[in-house]
C-alpha cells in the first residue's frame, strides 16, 4: 500500500505544475517499482521452493517412520489405534500424498520468476492444505494409539510430538504462500499505477 500511496502522491505533485524534477521522481518511482516487484517475484519462487521441502519433511522425514512401504501402492500404517476407520484413511491417504509430493516436486523443477507465480503460489498452498489435512487425520490417529510390544508409550508420545511439529511446518508454509500471493499483488498493482503516473506526466 505504501508503494501505491506514495505513486499517486507524485502523480499529484506533477498536476500541479510538471517540472523536470518532478517527472525524475516519477521515474524513480517506477524504478523503484520495478525492483520491488523483481524482488517479490524472487522470493515467491523461494517460497514455493521452502514449501515443497516442508511437504517432503513432513511426510518423508515425519510420518513415514509410522508406515511400511509408505510409497507403495498400498501403505501400512504400524501403529495400533481404536478407530481402525483412521488407520484406513492414512493409508488411501498416504497413496494420494505420493502424488501430490512428486506434483510439487515438479513444480519445483520448473518454477522460474518468468512463471505465472500467483497460478504456481495458488497451486502449492491447495498441495499443502492436502498435505496438512493428512497430518491432521495422523494426529487425530496418534491419540488414539494403543501400545503393543513392539510401540511403546513412549514412542507413541514421540510419534505425536513428530507429527504436530510437522503440522505446523505445513501450516507456516501455508501461511507464507498467503504472504508471497499479497505482496506480488500489491507490488504488481504499484507498478502498474507508477507507470501510468509517469505517462501522464510526460503528456
Amino acid at each position: 500500500q505504501g508503494s501505491v500511496d506514495e505513486a499517486q502522491a507524485n502523480l499529484d505533485k506533477v498536476r500541479n505544475g510538471t517540472r523536470s524534477g518532478d517527472l525524475a521522481v516519477l521515474e524513480s518511482t517506477k524504478l523503484s517499482a520495478e525492483a520491488s516487484l523483481a524482488s517479490a517475484r524472487s522470493n515467491a519462487v523461494t517460497t514455493i521452493l521452502s514449501s515443497s521441502s516442508a511437504a517432503d519433511s513432513a511426510i518423508s522425514g515425519d510420518a513415514d517412520a509410522m508406515f511400511s512401504n509408505p510409497n507403495s501402492v498400498a501403505p501400512q500404517f504400524n501403529i495400533t489405534v481404536s478407530n481402525t476407520q483412521l488407520k484406513t484413511n492414512l493409508e488411501s491417504g498416504r497413496v494420494n500424498i505420493k502424488t501430490v509430493l512428486a506434483r510439487m516436486d515438479s513444480r519445483s523443477n520448473s518454477v522460474s520468476v518468468s512463471s505465472d507465480l500467483t497460478s504456481e503460489l495458488t497451486a502449492t498452498e491447495n498441495d499443502l492444505r492436502v498435505v496438512r489435512d493428512f497430518l491432521d487425520t495422523l494426529v487425530t490417529a496418534l491419540n488414539t494409539a494403543i501400545s503393543s510390544p513392539g510401540i511403546t508409550e513412549s514412542d507413541i508420545a514421540a510419534f505425536k510430538a513428530s507429527a504436530t511439529a510437522a503440522r505446523a511446518s505445513v501450516t507456516s508454509a501455508i501461511s507464507a504462500t498467503g504472504t508471497a500471493k499479497e505482496t506480488l499483488r500489491a507490488r504488481t498493482s504499484a507498478l502498474e499505477i507508477a507507470i501510468k503516473n509517469l505517462e501522464q506526466g510526460v503528456e
